[in-house]
């Protein structure tokens, strides 16, 4: 997929994070890793200074980049499904929700809106980036991706890789066997049939 704006929907092994730094800095995205160009600066401009909105495709990370291990935090147990890593893609940004209703970690604990299937992540990605969330893509193996896309206005894929393998996918969303079949799509101009979505 080259020159495809891209951003993950999940943690990142190395390097900075686009995130929260530490407990209680809200939103994510916040801070400036070295070498990125910070809210909006870099991002093409209208003859009226305005950004011009660029589409993307956020990518899930677990059961459809990477084997899903659960709660993976050891890169040798990290492995990328078949397939992934060929297409010349680039990541744009990396964000991740630190948030968990159910957390013990001050700060934390506790529902946020960026926590899919809120929309959180990606509007924050859309924010920071000048993404256009209605041109945009979130491929995922799960009903909460599927729910993010909708309710950030993006259009859902769902992969029936990981532990999505044999389902249908939720109501809203159509399926593709895996992240290159889903890739090709988007690269063909696909759009969900039925009415618009508001």
């Amino acid at each position: 997929m080259p020159n495809t704006p891209t951003a993950s929907a999940g943690p990142i092994l190395r390097g900075t994070p686009l995130g929260l730094d530490r407990p209680g800095d809200p939103p994510i995205l916040r801070g400036t890793p070295p070498g990125f160009p910070g809210p909006l600066r870099g991002v093409p401009r209208t003859p009226g200074d305005r950004p011009v909105r660029r589409p993307a495709v956020f990518l899930d990370r677990d059961g459809t980049l990477v084997e899903e291990v659960p709660y993976l935090h050891d890169p040798a147990e990290l492995a990328l499904l078949p397939g992934v890593g060929a297409g010349g893609a680039r990541l744009d940004a990396v964000v991740y929700c630190p948030h968990h209703p159910d957390g013990t970690v001050a700060g934390y604990a506790g529902a946020c809106r960026c926590r899919k299937p809120g929309p959180g992540m990606l509007e924050a990605a859309a924010e920071r980036l000048g993404l256009d969330l209605r041109a945009s893509f979130l491929i995922g193996n799960h009903p909460s991706d599927v729910g993010a896309a909708l309710a950030a206005g993006a259009t859902p894929l769902f992969v029936t890789t990981g532990r999505a393998a044999g389902r249908r996918p939720p109501v809203g969303a159509a399926a593709f066997p895996s992240l290159a079949a889903a890739a090709a799509a988007v690269l063909q101009g696909w759009r969900e049939p039925g009415p618009p979505r508001p």
